[in-house]
């Protein structure tokens, strides 16, 4: 059954849903050859406070799709001062996936079709 989206989530659970999402993310880039991704532990603040707020539009809105999630990603990520670039540069802030949904390759949109379904599944517990 699924749960009313007024629901209360605490903040170590949504800390919890949001670094197991990362590691997936991250094993998805391995395996594909891509730039490796820092783990969990390791990531910036910045990083961290965005998976979090990923969990947190989830919990607020049940029913988003994978180009919702992703577009909440693209703007939180232009609001850091991110902006599109050839390849991701954490220093001059450039990342290759500040683009439309559409636009992304199969491999990427992947990344947001395993992130929703992680995040849907531990809210479904």
């Amino acid at each position: 059954m699924e749960k009313q989206n007024n629901e209360v989530v605490k903040d170590s659970v949504k800390i919890l849903i949001a670094r197991v999402a990362h590691q997936a993310n991250r094993a998805i880039k391995e395996f594909y050859g891509e730039d490796n991704l820092p783990s969990w532990d390791e990531s910036s603040k910045e990083s961290k406070s965005r998976g979090v707020l990923g969990v947190e539009k989830v919990i607020a809105n049940r029913r988003i799709t994978n180009a919702e999630i992703h577009q909440a990603w693209v703007d939180t990520m232009l609001a850091d001062g991110w902006r599109h670039g050839p390849v991701i540069d954490t220093i001059k802030k450039f990342h290759p996936n500040l683009v439309a949904y559409e636009d992304l390759s199969d491999n990427q949109k992947l990344k947001d079709v395993v992130y929703l379904a992680i995040v849907k599944a531990f809210l479904d517990c």
